[in-house]
């Protein structure tokens, strides 16, 4: 069955066709537009633009560099999105089900068949050892020192990037699914606790901005 799906993906597009099909969607019209407006999402739309993404997975698997122009794409796609919670609250339930399918497909636009020896240190140590400011707000947490380690690591990657077009697929990974932490922010925070996070998220938005401009 997975193989039909890819087969059939690889009809419908090749690597520049599904970026360009992504780049309309995300951020020329289409679907989010569409949801911005408050309208019902078309299924086979969806449909299409999952085949997109999973045309550019496969075309990103075996890279480590990305150029910077392609991730700029998914960058601010989620948030977009949450802010229509809020927006139209009848459709609460339909908007948070295509948030979390969108989601999970840019997470995956990430991923690898194989990780080397020294990243599966890297991530290991991280995640286990910690700390992790995006682990601990998973689980209603803030830690204030991992912030600062995570904004000093993106301040130093925007230094060192400025002048590069393509960039660690790793890195860029994680960059996009910390915009997850907006999402998060609607549910599991009190008042207080969004207030004090908020400063905090517009810096990271700001410093992942500069690494991909």
């Amino acid at each position: 069955m997975k193989g039909n799906t890819m087969k059939n993906d690889a009809e419908l597009f090749t690597l520049e066709s599904a970026l360009a099909f992504v780049t309309y969607h995300f951020m020329e019209g289409g679907l989010i537009k569409t949801v911005e407006a408050g309208e019902i999402i078309a299924e086979s739309e969806f449909q299409k633009l999952e085949a997109a993404l999973r045309t550019i997975h496969q075309g990103w698997l075996e890279k480590d560099l990305l150029p910077k122009r392609d991730v700029r794409i998914l960058w601010n796609v989620l948030p977009r999105l949450e802010t229509c919670l809020s927006l139209y609250p009848e459709k609460e339930a339909e908007i948070s089900h295509f948030i979390m399918k969108l989601s999970n497909l840019l997470a995956g636009l990430f991923s690898t068949e194989t990780m080397s020896e020294e990243n599966a240190i890297a991530v290991v140590s991280q995640h286990v050892i910690g700390p992790s400011f995006v682990l601990e707000l998973r689980f209603g947490g803030i830690d204030d020192e991992a912030f600062k380690e995570l904004r000093t690591a993106l301040e130093t990657l925007a230094h060192k990037w400025e002048k590069r077009e393509y960039v660690s697929k790793i890195a860029a990974g994680a960059m996009i699914s910390i915009q997850d932490l907006f999402v998060l922010l609607s549910g599991i925070y009190s008042e207080e606790e969004k207030r004090r996070l908020q400063p905090m998220l517009q810096e990271l938005n700001e410093c992942i901005t500069r690494c991909l401009s």
